[in-house]
């Protein structure tokens, strides 16, 4: 089919969406429902200064419930209904992950997200700037499902931790100076490009908005789900009678356009887990009309008082009492990619987690990522 361009001229429609009999909104539905963002509670892992304290991915408990500001305004405290937006409920040193996702429908677009915790950008360290950044500042979806939490080296994050505004706990206030923002807040663009149609022995012709500077194995990756294999070099496409090589762009085969084929809390940064932010091609258009989402993260009580609902989650537990009662943690093999920040002048280690480190660390190997290389003092990936 003749390629047609494709760009961002309005910004996105945006609505919460309640996907459980609760009747309790626990999705964004971005560009009816084409992108889905949600943010779940999961275990808090020990923030500790031990660089073998890399955690695999902790358990999921479920996606917070997301309320309107504006339908809530009379009983919110007079400067969050001023400032709009979204909000949930967390308790202290509660953690989140941001789960992303997609629908399937063609022609399939890519999205490009920004994702800020107070106001820094958690791949970055780095507050939000229109001039072109050195590297990539955001993710793609598809392609990238989940963000646990602040970018701080190559395959390692450090856990989003709820923690009051005025403490200076939070990533916000240690890298600035000051806690004005707190919350999350994400900025998403939908990816201009061409279509062209994927051609899979797997499945039928499916239709894509790309770009040309995209790599094969970014195609090799999305088709992967559906097709139901586990790695995406087992993908194969073909173009111009030539095997198409994963590591290549697009245009380098010719493929381009015109061608047919306080009560607010911030983030504090915790505990470290494995997380891999998935390098992309697409490029972030300075200059198209960018979705902001600004979602404030309040204090369970001030919630429960505003909408009358009690909180859906109890008080945090600690890892410790996680295991005692035989939980586990999630071992899902991602490569590591070299995309993070400069997060150094952010405070590690903390007191009860050291200690609670120092009385159970060597029972907690099998939750690790990562061991240690005498030699080479570095990190190596567990089996």
């Amino acid at each position: 089919m003749p390629a047609s361009e494709t760009s961002g001229s309005t910004p996105l429609k945006v609505v919460l969406k309640a996907t459980d009999p609760t009747g309790l909104a626990k999705e964004i539905w971005v560009d009816d429902g084409r992108l889905k963002i949600a943010l779940h509670r999961t275990l808090r892992v020990p923030e500790v200064k031990d660089k073998k304290a890399v955690f695999r991915y902790p358990p999921n408990f479920g996606p917070f419930p997301l309320f309107s500001v504006k339908q809530y305004a009379d009983t919110l405290p007079p400067e969050i209904a001023s400032r709009g937006g979204l909000f949930l409920g967390m308790h202290e040193r509660d953690a989140l992950w941001i789960k992303l996702d997609h629908s399937n429908e063609s022609p399939v677009h890519w999205y490009l997200l920004k994702i800020y915790a107070g106001g820094i950008n958690v791949i970055t360290g780095k507050p939000p700037s229109k001039a072109p950044a050195e590297d990539q500042d955001y993710v793609k979806v598809p392609g990238q499902g989940w963000v646990y939490g602040f970018a701080v080296a190559p395959g390692k994050s450090r856990q989003f931790v709820a923690r009051p505004l005025g403490s200076g706990a939070t990533v916000e206030g240690q890298l600035t100076g000051k806690e004005l923002h707190g919350g999350i807040q994400i900025e998403i663009l939908k990816a201009p490009g061409f279509e062209i149609m994927l051609n899979s022995t797997y499945l039928p012709p499916i239709t894509a908005v790309v770009q040309s500077q995209m790599m094969v194995h970014e195609l090799q990756q999305f088709i992967c789900p559906w097709a139901q294999v586990s790695w995406f070099e087992d993908i194969r496409f073909h173009g111009g009678g030539k095997e198409l090589e994963s590591e290549r762009t697009l245009e380098s085969y010719g493929i381009k356009k015109d061608t047919r084929d306080s009560c607010e809390m911030g983030a504090a940064a915790g505990g470290k887990i494995q997380q891999e932010i998935q390098r992309t091609g697409l490029k972030w258009d300075t200059n198209a009309v960018k979705t902001v989402l600004d979602i404030q993260i309040l204090n369970s009580e001030v919630v429960e008082r505003a909408t009358g609902r009690r909180p859906l989650f109890k008080p945090p537990i600690s890892m410790a009492q996680w295991v005692e009662n035989r939980g586990r943690f999630d071992h899902v093999p991602t490569p590591t990619s070299e995309i993070h920040g400069r997060f150094e002048m952010v405070a590690e280690g903390d007191e009860e987690d050291e200690e609670e480190w120092q009385a159970h660390s060597g029972k907690w190997q099998e939750f690790m990522s990562f061991t240690v290389d005498e030699d080479e003092d570095d990190l190596v990936p567990t089996d």
